[in-house]
């Protein structure tokens, strides 16, 4: 198989061109031109927006390796020329800014835009092996579970923050004394703390068990609880590999270790 890129020129040449066009425009923002500043941060990014385009172009010429996913980022590379430039106008317009304050978020967004276009490019070439067609007929042969079920409660919590009073030079609980706060404790910011509830488990049980034993006088700000979601996949697929026997791992430093005095009596010689 042939890289779809046959020369690293290529892609030189691509990234010295965006390279200057960037810090054309990041020049550009810093200059007081009136109303040309826009149009010259427009301008550059159109140039870029096509130059990437027709780099990858260059892939619909490839070879079968490169065609399992050339027009997805062809496609990609294409909306975004189109679709980035109109979002930042219209960012830019509701936001009130000014003309340099724009050139500037352009000069931003298209940075932003080139280095993940590009990375994206390198990485699915470079890590080409765990794409689809190689990773799913080899994921049993690891031992590890290959899928599970899971609802989707599994990976909600809660996290509420848990506080504790504040209190004064002599030790006592400090209370407020205005509005809804009035005659109740004040938190202590330093103290403030926070914890992850699982979804399917009763705020207030989890409380009693797992924070007041240690600090009793704590309290839940409830105003302050969050939902969150996350998929540790360790947790959820992490197999247990036991270590090797420690005969084995001496008798390995052993044959090394005489290896090495081998080696030195060697040059001594």
């Amino acid at each position: 198989m042939t890289h779809p890129v046959e020369s690293v020129k290529l892609y030189a040449a691509v990234f010295a061109a965006l390279l200057a066009l960037t810090l054309t425009t990041v020049a550009i923002s810093k200059l007081e031109l009136g109303e040309y500043n826009f149009i010259a941060a427009m301008t550059i990014a159109v140039l870029k927006g096509t130059l990437v385009v027709m780099f990858f172009m260059n892939v619909r010429h490839a070879t079968s390796m490169t065609k399992l996913f050339a027009s997805e980022l062809a496609l990609e590379a294409a909306n975004t020329a189109i679709q980035w430039p109109s979002a930042e106008r219209a960012l830019a317009v509701e936001n009130g800014f000014g003309l340099a304050k724009t050139a500037r978020m352009l000069a931003m967004a298209q940075v932003a835009t080139a280095d993940s276009l590009l990375g994206c490019f390198d990485a699915k070439y470079h890590y080409f092996f765990w794409r689809p067609r190689q990773a799913i007929p080899n994921a049993d042969r690891d031992g590890k579970p290959v899928s599970r079920i899971f609802r989707t409660i599994d990976f909600g919590y809660r996290t509420i923050t848990v506080e504790r009073p504040q209190r004064d030079a002599a030790g006592k609980v400090v209370l407020g004394s205005k509005g809804k706060q009035k005659g109740k404790p004040q938190p202590d910011t330093s103290l403030r703390d926070t914890e992850n509830v699982p979804l399917d488990e009763n705020v207030d049980a989890y409380f009693e068990r797992e924070v007041k034993p240690y600090v009793p006088d704590a309290w839940i700000d409830h105003d302050k609880t969050k939902v969150g979601y996350e998929i540790p996949f360790n947790r959820h697929f992490y197999v247990f590999q036991p270590p090797r026997p420690l005969e084995e791992i001496d008798a390995e430093l052993k044959q090394t270790t005489d290896r090495i005095v081998q080696m030195i009596a060697e040059l001594s010689a």
